[in-house]
């Protein structure tokens, strides 16, 4: 007589069962990559936006340079200008040109310069829509 011998392999159900918890897996997998995507694309646009302001800051710099280290030189505009290369679509500069102020205010001006020297806060500001702005400050003086 034969004896009772089990199949070797898997039923159908326990098939159906694998096949379920794979599908959960790579549901799971795939929602990982679109979020991965998304941070991706988002610190690209970051790193434009900081490329942006600091490309202003160097030609806000190389100005005064050029000009004899002048602070009137500076306008709120110059970034904005066609010499400057055409900016991809959505971002915006501000150039904001801070009141001079001196040693006898709370914010002092470099070591060795006296109260005739002028010092001003020079802001770039790139704007991106849906991000927080990428801000850079400089501090312009006048010796």
């Amino acid at each position: 007589m034969h004896a009772n011998r089990q199949s070797q392999g898997f039923t159908l159900i326990e098939l159906v069962i694998i096949m379920v918890m794979i599908s959960a897996g790579v549901i799971g997998m795939s929602s990982m990559f679109s979020v991965s995507s998304t941070s991706l694309t988002t610190n690209e646009v970051r790193q434009q936006m900081t490329q942006y302001a600091q490309e202003c800051a160097e030609r806000v710099l190389a100005t005064r340079r050029s000009s004899g280290f002048a602070s009137i030189s500076i306008s709120t505009t110059m970034c904005n200008t066609p010499a400057m290369p055409a900016m991809d679509t959505g971002f915006t500069r501000t150039v904001t040109i801070g009141s001079s102020y001196d040693n006898g205010t709370a914010v002092r001006c470099p070591l060795g310069t006296t109260t005739a020297i002028n010092c001003k806060d020079l802001t770039i500001t790139v704007s991106h829509s849906g991000l927080s702005d990428t801000v850079i400050t400089v501090m312009l003086v006048d010796y």
